[in-house]
């Protein structure tokens, strides 16, 4: 027999690490692509100046996914509906209020902490054309970092990770996990937050890829250690009490 570590054995301990090695490979290797990919994007995704962006209902739509207040009352909602079915006997729905607000206030503050520790700054904005100057000379698409640690005194134009998609993905992922059939919906309106700000100049490619990612994992970390645990609950609570009924 095995030795056990805690509550899973030493062979379970090993598989997990090998998992997260593997997750964090495919990661990095995600990461270095799209960094490689960010000029290109500043060139071909981004269009329009963010004013004009933000007269669009679609844009705004997408990018207060990314605003933590519209999740804090999603998940006051969600808590007083789940506390109206309990006082009318229904079986408990577990703490989804509290998991629709942990995850993207976790995400959130993470890339808030890794935004002012990089120190890396946003892109550069486009030259604008003028009658004189139809074709005027695009700024050099180099990446321009704060010295180290100044961003905790001076946070302006602080780029990587996006904050915005931080929270979408923290949020919506979660959600994901909780109406698995909606899924697609939901990772796709993550993917347009993020998006969003990539085609508004806001960000580089790698700020919302590393923003999503830091979203997902937070959301990931939420379920397993709350979500999972409350679904294998509920469905033995609604079966007992179905026996009693019986």
């Amino acid at each position: 027999m095995r030795p056990r570590v805690g509550f899973a054995s030493r062979t379970e301990l090993e598989l997990r690490f090998v998992r997260f090695e593997r997750v964090a490979i495919w990661l990095l290797v995600g990461f270095l692509v799209v960094s490689l990919l960010d000029g290109a994007a500043w060139r071909w995704l981004r269009f329009g100046e963010e004013r004009w962006l933000e007269s669009r209902d679609w844009y705004q739509m997408l990018r207060q996914l990314g605003y933590l207040p519209v999740w804090i009352f999603v998940g006051v909602a969600y808590g007083l509906s789940d506390l109206y079915a309990r006082r009318r006997g229904e079986p408990d729905r577990g703490p989804r209020s509290v998991m629709i607000i942990l995850a993207p206030v976790l995400a959130g503050l993470i890339a808030e902490l890794l935004k002012r520790t990089i120190g890396r700054e946003r892109p550069p904005e486009r030259a604008a054309m003028t009658a004189d100057n139809p074709l005027p000379d695009q700024p050099s698409l180099q990446y321009v970092y704060k010295p180290f640690l100044s961003g905790w005194t001076d946070d302006t134009n602080m780029g990587i990770p996006s904050s915005h998609a931080a929270v979408a993905f923290g949020a919506l992922v979660l959600l994901g996990f909780m109406h698995r059939g909606a899924r697609p919906v939901l990772w796709l309106l993550a993917i347009g937050c993020a998006v969003s700000r990539v085609i508004a100049g806001a960000h580089w490619l790698s700020d919302v890829y590393a923003g999503a990612v830091i979203g997902a994992l937070c959301a990931t970390l939420v379920w397993s250690r709350m979500g999972c645990g409350w679904s294998r609950d509920a469905r033995d609570i609604w079966r007992s009490r179905r026996r009693r009924l019986g």
